[in-house]
């Protein structure tokens, strides 16, 4: 499921109808001083979601207190929901922490906070998500990051079941140089793309592509995917489309006309 939980401490929407009512879940976390009056437009804008709205009352007015509430709930829905595609509506900054540790441990299928419902929808592009649906919609959410499985050279992999414990299968690369020559083409094209989701940092980019790699070729070891998605990555720097900045962040260049893409 989809859901967006929504610090109306520091963002407060005049309306969601933006969202698919049908398949996104919305959390409103209220502080002490927003849970008197909830505007009008926005009621009527909720109604529209039935059941898959969510109040949640902080009852403390510490600083940080709608944080901690944001977060424990945010841990119960990864717990609830492993694929869940999570978005948090916040200017708060802090929270960025708490979405790469997220996303560094592949706990959601998708996890970005963003500080406008105008962000939001520039990001439901890149992952197919809270927007209504279309018909010719890709629906995986690493599509601005990585070409449709079908559009893929096939990988060829092969197979060596230990005699040690016949139930344990490891999955070999026949080839990391070749794999990474069906893969890299169609990476490269799709980050090229000008609304392609760039993550942050490096371990990010490469936690992604492995990401792609597991849904594509599920029956490969994951210490491959890992190693050829970390590959493709040093292909990257390499060619010098993606290069190391200050703090561990990375810059892209991808422009037709070379020049940094500016999401770093």
């Amino acid at each position: 499921m989809q859901h967006l939980m929504i610090d109306f401490e520091k963002v407060q929407p005049a309306d969601l109808d933006c969202l698919d009512p049908d398949s996104v879940h919305v959390w409103l976390f209220l502080g002490t001083e927003q849970q008197e009056t909830i505007p009008l437009r926005l009621c009527e804008s909720l109604c529209r979601f039935g059941k898959k709205v969510h109040f949640v009352h902080v009852h403390n007015n510490a600083p940080t207190a709608l944080d901690f509430y944001l977060s424990f709930y945010l841990g119960k829905i990864i717990d609830h929901d492993p694929a869940a595609i999570i978005g948090i509506l916040s200017q708060d900054s802090g929270y960025d922490v708490l979405v790469e540790h997220v996303q560094q441990s592949l706990q959601a299928k998708h996890i970005s906070r963003v500080s406008s419902l105008a962000e939001l929808q520039q990001r439901s592009r890149d992952i197919n998500a809270f927007h209504e649906p279309t018909k010719d919609a890709n629906n995986s959410p690493f599509a601005s990051l990585v070409q449709p499985a079908h559009k893929l050279a096939p990988m060829k992999t092969t197979t060596t079941i230990s005699q040690n414990n016949s139930s344990e299968q490891v999955v070999k690369n026949a080839n990391n140089s070749e794999l990474v020559d069906k893969y890299y083409p169609n990476i490269l094209n799709a980050m090229s793309q000008k609304d392609a989701y760039h993550p942050r940092r490096r371990r990010n980019l490469v936690a992604n592509i492995r990401r792609f790699v597991a849904q594509s070729e599920p029956e490969l070891h994951s210490d491959s995917q890992t190693e050829l998605a970390e590959l493709i990555v040093v292909r990257l720097e390499e060619n010098q489309l993606i290069t190391a900045i200050d703090d561990g962040l990375l810059s892209y260049h991808f422009n037709q006309d070379g020049s940094d893409s500016g999401e770093n």
